[in-house]
Formats: structure tokens, sequence, C-alpha cells
């Protein structure tokens, strides 16, 4: 939904709508030393894309205070293989910036899909993302309790 045809396109639809939420991927730069390889390849290139277009997005909305969204996003970079490191690396980047008002969305992607689904047969470029234990490894970060913890703790404390 980043996409300028898109978005705007969207924008066009919720304009006269009486509240809405939409997500905007605007992701603050951080780097996470236990993950290198976020940053070498797809995910920086898809950072920075979203980063651009997030930008457009946040200035086309403004005027607009119904439509709300979340000030701050964790999960471009480690996109895939998110792990407890990134998503505290993440939440270190933007603590002096958040206020009490702010949201923080951490976008984890916990399905794993198995062999028995055989709608990945017809797409099989995209089985070693949607079988892979990173998928699981992510679902098991969703439900850690330690990640609730920091959540919390950025959410209550606003700059830690």
């Amino acid at each position: 939904h980043m996409l300028p045809l898109v978005w705007d396109c969207l924008l066009q639809e919720i304009k006269n709508e009486t509240s809405c939420y939409l997500r905007i991927p605007n992701e603050l730069f951080y780097f996470n030393p236990h993950n290198p390889r976020n940053y070498l390849g797809k995910n920086l290139i898809k950072h920075a894309l979203l980063r651009l277009l997030s930008l457009r997005a946040i200035r086309s909305i403004t005027h607009f205070s119904h439509i709300q969204h979340c000030r701050f996003f964790i999960g471009a970079l480690g996109t895939g293989c998110m792990t407890y490191q990134d998503i505290d690396c993440g939440l270190r980047a933007i603590q002096k910036r958040i206020g009490p008002e702010d949201h923080v969305e951490v976008l984890l992607h916990p399905g794993q899909s198995n062999s028995t689904e055989h709608y990945w047969d017809r797409l099989p470029e995209l089985q070693r993302y949607y079988y892979g234990q990173n998928r699981k490894k992510e679902k098991i970060l969703a439900c850690n309790p330690g990640v609730k913890a920091l959540l919390t703790q950025i959410n209550h404390d606003g700059n830690q």
C-alpha cells in the first residue's frame, strides 16, 4: 500500500471516513551487531525504499486529523529473521524521540507453512521463505515475555 499509485487511491477511499488507522512503515535505521546479515542485501534496500515512501505518505496525511498511524515502526530491517536484539536495537534508536502519545508498531512474521500446503508448489522461489525456520523463530519471539517487557517499558517510560 506504500506505492504512490496505491497510496493515492487508498487516500481517496478513506478521506471521508470518520476514523482510520494506517500502517506506515517509517522505520528509523538501527544497527544490530548480532544480526549483520540484515544489512547485506534486500532488507536494507527495502528499508530505504519504505523510508522514502513513508515520509511521502506522512506528508500526504498531515491535514487529515481522522487518519492515525504509528510514529515508529520496527520490522523492515529484520524482515524474515527478526530477533530480540533487533527489537531492542530498534527501540534504542527511537528512545529519545518517543513521546507519551506515540505508538510503536513491531512487525513479525510468525506464520509458517509446511510441505502439506500445496499452494507453495506453484511458487518454489518462495518455499524457502515460508517453510523456513526463521518464521518459526519469529513465532517464538512474538510470544517471548522479554519482548513484551521491552515494549511495556518503552510504553511507560517514553524514553527508557
